[in-house]
């Protein structure tokens, strides 16, 4: 009977033995004897079976899962930032500035009159404190100069029929957003308004604000109009771009 494995000789080199050699087959078994099979040499050892990692993958995914929750509250908890803005009547585009540079400061202002000083001089300003029309927009102003928010700030807009300032970034494209109202008042000379985004706009930028040099009835009803200069035009005709609203406070 022939053996489970090829028999093989040998190989000579040279008339020599090589140094490599093959394993011997194994020993003819008598006839009728079971040969017993060989068992590879160089198969793997019998896998283990792996360790049951259930419950640690259960425990690692909960895990997830809690910090996920946690995240999304905080999202869903954090008030989305306000991207919008508008043009003032220059015509830049306007972006929301920073948290406190402009909107309510948060002081709550009294009195009907503004005294706006300047390098130039000083001019006062008699805000229409009795239409109810424009309460919005006499309330933000005065709650403005209450908390001192256009101290400092410049004109940057001066034309032969305008001139225009508070805008917190000091170019014409500063300031936030409130609701446009409109009321019956004319524009006329020493007239002072809203800066806004086009005429007639539900919308109307929050900080920056202009006196009429000359009339401006063109205006009427398509800008808000808050308050009328009452002393010192001569002051507003010296405004130079870049002069400082240097204080504003509140009279009765």
């Amino acid at each position: 009977m022939s053996t489970n494995r090829p028999t093989t000789k040998p190989p000579t080199k040279n008339g020599k033995p090589s140094a490599t050699t093959t394993r011997p087959a194994p020993k003819p078994q008598p006839a009728g004897t079971r040969v017993r099979p060989v068992r590879p040499q160089n198969a793997p050892p019998p896998t283990a079976t792996p360790p049951n990692r259930l419950p640690a993958i259960l425990i690692g995914g909960g895990a997830v899962l809690v910090a996920l929750i946690l995240l999304s509250t905080m999202f869903l908890n954090t008030p989305p930032k306000d991207t919008t803005g508008t043009t003032g009547s220059t015509g830049g585009a306007v972006t929301t500035p920073a948290a406190g540079s402009s909107g309510n400061t948060g002081a709550v202002g009294t009195g009907s009159t503004a005294v706006v000083e300047t390098p130039k001089g000083t001019f006062k300003i008699k805000l229409f404190t009795d239409d109810p029309a424009v309460k919005g927009a006499v309330d933000n102003f005065r709650n403005k100069v209450a908390g001192g928010y256009f101290d400092g700030k410049i004109f940057h807009r001066v034309e032969d029929w305008v001139i225009q300032g508070g805008d917190p970034l000091g170019n014409g494209t500063g300031g936030g957003d409130m609701p446009g109202e409109y009321t019956s008042h004319p524009f006329v000379l020493g007239a002072v308004g809203m800066a806004s985004t086009a005429s007639h706009a539900p919308m109307v930028n929050d900080s920056q604000w202009f006196v009429c040099k000359t009339d401006c009835q063109f205006l009427n009803n398509n800008y808000v109009i808050f308050g009328q200069v009452t002393e010192g035009m001569d002051v507003v005709n010296k405004i130079a771009i870049g002069d400082t609203m240097t204080k504003i406070t509140m009279q009765p």
